[in-house]
């Protein structure tokens, strides 16, 4: 939703499986992203392969709690 495109519409517009794609737990982001490592890592945490390391709803909100000083700040 962060840039308006699937992390892996790359591998569905070559022609590749995206269930491949899904289950190889690689998320790449673009160069000049607006976003920060701490968004990044959410990210890759919410799209972890295995369902045990993916956070529960409250972690999820820990992690953005955390990231608001940082964005508060910013601007």
């Amino acid at each position: 939703m962060c840039y308006f495109n699937s992390p892996f519409e790359a591998a569905h517009q070559r022609g590749d499986s995206v269930a491949l794609a899904v289950m190889s737990g690689t998320v790449d982001f673009p160069e000049n992203t607006p976003y920060s490592n701490g968004m990044h890592n959410l990210i890759r945490s919410m799209l972890e392969v295995s369902a045990l390391q993916r956070p529960f709803i409250d972690g999820v909100l820990f992690q953005i709690d955390s990231l608001l000083p940082a964005i508060q700040n910013a601007v």
